[in-house]
């Protein structure tokens, strides 16, 4: 993972936050998701799909900006299973706008790809078995 620091130095204002402005939806998270990026360089984590990627980035947008471990190490009384699920109901913020966050601001091919995944090779190889799969599937139907 690399980002694309010519696009996220115009993003910001004069006090160095990051604002994008362009961010139809989530624009709160997708901020906090390329700020925290921008704190993590280099990504100290290994990542074989954009999948496990975005989770990654959920968990760690959860103990920055929402005190998760905090919150886990509050209550020693209690199953860590309960105060994550109590925490996770009132404080958390919805897994699903920070992987909506992520998922834009790595948009392949457009004016906001703050973020740009190196992909491992598994995720190489099933687009290459992918491609040869359909150019299989295509010869088969001139044979007919």
């Amino acid at each position: 993972m690399r980002l694309n620091q010519e696009k996220i130095e115009k993003a910001k204002n004069m006090f160095r936050e990051i604002k994008l402005d362009k961010c139809p939806i989530f624009r709160e998270e997708a901020e906090k998701v390329l700020a925290l990026l921008e704190r993590m360089q280099p990504y100290p984590f290994a990542y074989k799909s954009k999948e496990q990627f975005t989770r990654q980035v959920v968990v760690e947008y959860w103990a920055y900006y929402d005190s998760l471990e905090t919150q886990l190490g509050a209550y020693p009384q209690m199953s860590r299973k309960t105060v994550f699920g109590e925490w996770f109901v009132k404080k958390a913020t919805d897994p699903d706008h920070i992987q909506r966050a992520v998922r834009w601001l790595t948009e392949k091919g457009t004016d906001h790809e703050y973020v740009i995944l190196d992909l491992g090779v598994a995720e190489r190889a099933r687009g290459y078995s992918q491609g040869i799969t359909s150019a299989f599937s295509a010869g088969k139907e001139e044979l007919k």
